[in-house]
């Protein structure tokens, strides 16, 4: 009899413990242990961007464009001021989408690098918005063509339904990288269910992706939605694609961010996307910062470095994505590309604030069901 007791509730805990490796498991398990962040209020950066191109025949030509860094402003709230920028290689600067741009030129064979170089000081904000203070969606929709129309291209672009696309994308989907129909769609509903407040549809959207998709680097253009709902696994980039186009599937306004990220281990600065969605409060609403892969919601860090907002236009994405571009005479000759950062100064504030990840309740097995299981395994 004890030792039929002994193997029951060693068995029950068993199935307790499997369930930590469950994704809602591992979600429980990092919010016990790891249920905040702190980060300091501001940081100052001297770093240089490099980009080298590498032609391997006469006659070919290249260009390389990215965006133009400048001061980071939301609502009022300075999370990037841009002190100096500067570049030792000739350049072009131009305007297009409403944003700055900066590009190279060059030809012939050989490597070919263009550095440009930056001082930029980055601030830490953590969003006062919860269930309390955040209004419904239908605020949204009916101010759409009033007060929020800002917010129209992030809820109806080119295609009629906040779908965004990239030409140069084939296959999935025809190129939609953030869709917001078919599957999609349903997953939104499905998630978010007869949720109407805006922060909890967006925390619901949230934690559905931190416990249901994995991170694997990719590099490039960006899975599309329906790419990553199928593969499950996915950078910055896809999983920022994901979370605007289930938000944007239920009416919130949603849209990526680009630039870097610094990472701390490693000393040096990462190309990083991340999203921002807008809120509507009972003071007056506001843009959010909602970075998935790194856990921070209605949260910007000092370790963001700004660089371009999408504008809800795949054209502009197009452009920011496709930042290479060259010419060949020989037919299948292919360029190669490099894009790192050197990090030279970091001073970071004395001051830190601390970045909590939001409440989130967890579903375990009842004393019922740990006492049937005992049973089960007793009778076995």
């Amino acid at each position: 009899m004890g030792a039929g007791k002994a193997v029951a509730g060693i068995a029950a805990i068993l199935v307790v413990a499997s369930l930590l490796f469950t994704p809602v498991g591992h979600s429980f398990l990092d919010y016990v242990f790891d249920p905040s962040a702190k980060y300091p209020e501001n940081a100052q950066y001297t770093m240089d961007r490099n980009i080298s191109v590498t032609l391997p025949n006469e006659g070919m030509t290249y260009s390389v464009t990215i965006p133009k860094a400048t001061d980071y402003v939301v609502d009022g709230i300075t999370l990037q001021k841009v002190n100096s920028q500067s570049s030792v290689n000739n350049h072009q600067e131009f305007s297009e989408y409403g944003i700055d741009w900066i590009r190279w030129n060059g030809t012939g064979v050989g490597t070919y690098t263009s550095t440009i170089s930056y001082d930029v000081e980055c601030y830490t904000h953590v969003w006062d918005i919860d269930k309390s203070n955040s209004l419904n969606v239908d605020y949204i929709q009916q101010n759409l063509n009033g007060s929020l129309s800002s917010m129209k291209p992030y809820l109806i672009s080119e295609s009629g339904d906040g779908s965004e696309w990239i030409p140069a994308v084939s296959g999935w989907n025809k190129g939609y990288v953030i869709y917001t129909g078919g599957e999609i769609k349903e997953l939104a509903d499905k998630i978010v269910g007869d949720e109407t407040n805006v922060y909890m549809i967006l925390k619901l959207i949230y934690e559905w992706i931190d416990d249901n998709i994995s991170y694997k680097e990719y590099g490039g253009i960006p899975q599309t939605a329906l790419q990553l709902l199928n593969s499950k696994r996915g950078d910055c980039d896809d999983q920022s694609v994901l979370f605007c186009s289930l938000a944007r599937a239920v009416g919130v306004p949603a849209w990526l961010e680009m630039g870097a990220l610094y990472n701390t281990s490693k000393g040096t600065w990462i190309n990083h996307v991340w999203a921002q969605a807008y809120i509507p409060t009972t003071e007056g609403g506001s843009k959010v910062t909602i970075d998935v892969v790194n856990d921070n919601f209605l949260a910007h860090t000092s370790r963001l470095f700004h660089l371009a907002t999408d504008i809800g236009d795949g054209d502009f994405l197009n452009m920011y994505y496709n930042m290479y571009h060259y010419t060949y005479k020989i037919q299948g000759s292919k360029i190669t590309t490099s894009d790192s950062y050197n990090t030279h100064d970091v001073n970071d504030s004395n001051n830190t604030l601390t970045i909590s990840k939001p409440s989130r309740g967890f579903d375990f097995p009842s004393f019922f069901s740990i006492s049937y299981i005992q049973k089960l395994t007793a009778s076995a």
